[in-house]
């Protein structure tokens, strides 16, 4: 009961991922809990998987590549 009414202080997020923990470490030792974990879970990591955040990453390292090469190569003209 005591365990229910700290948690109704807390957000769903933070109680969820304590239950989780305290579930895993079950017949372990008792550990101190200071905050949600911080493992990425697949909702995390999903946008790392899309093409589109690839491509958005290759064309923006693409665009540097060529605004320094186009600067250089400019300079060198007009020298």
């Amino acid at each position: 009961m005591e365990i229910w009414d700290k948690m109704q202080s807390f957000d769903e997020s933070y109680a969820e991922s304590y239950y989780k923990i305290c579930l895993k470490n079950l017949g372990k030792e008792e550990k101190e809990f200071f905050g949600p974990s911080l493992n990425m879970n697949s909702v995390d990591t999903d946008f790392f998987k899309s093409k589109g955040f690839w491509i958005a990453a290759f064309a923006g390292v693409l665009i540097i590549v060529l605004l320094v090469f186009f600067i250089l190569w400019f300079s060198l003209l007009v020298e």
